[in-house]
């Protein structure tokens, strides 16, 4: 029973730390790694259990604990840049943007920059209110 509650949390931190990655959120990569950590010491002893017994019980919780925590180890070490360039494949002035944004984040005319073009990513009205109400 304490070992399903403590996978399920290790689990669900990985599953924090994918949505905060995605989301460009700082505290991603510490989550992550704090559900990463978690979750690895949870599948040594799940394999062991599972060696012993050969129970069904722990070849799911590895099985899923491979999947979740293979995509949180991916994420962990993707930079979000490129997250960003992916994401906005279609808006490569935004992708310049956020690069220079990133090169000089204390840069006033970057940051302006970077909020014009993520407003341009915006469908149709949005973005045609942005301008309207945006003043440099």
């Amino acid at each position: 029973m304490l070992g399903s509650i403590g996978t399920g949390w290790g689990l669900s931190t990985i599953c924090y730390g994918i949505l905060y990655k995605l989301m460009h959120r700082t505290e991603a990569d510490i989550i992550l790694s704090t559900g990463l950590i978690y979750t690895f010491v949870i599948a040594i002893i799940a394999s062991v259990k599972y060696f012993r017994s050969k129970r069904d019980f722990y070849k799911k919780i590895l099985l899923r604990i491979i999947i979740i925590g293979g995509l949180g180890l991916f994420l962990c070490f993707t930079s979000n840049l490129t997250i960003t360039k992916i994401r906005f494949r279609h808006y490569p002035d935004f992708v310049r943007a956020y690069e220079i944004y990133l090169e000089n984040p204390h840069s006033e005319e970057a940051k302006k920059q970077l909020d014009i073009e993520r407003n341009k990513t915006m469908y149709g009205e949005d973005y045609e209110e942005f301008l309207k109400n945006y003043q440099p």
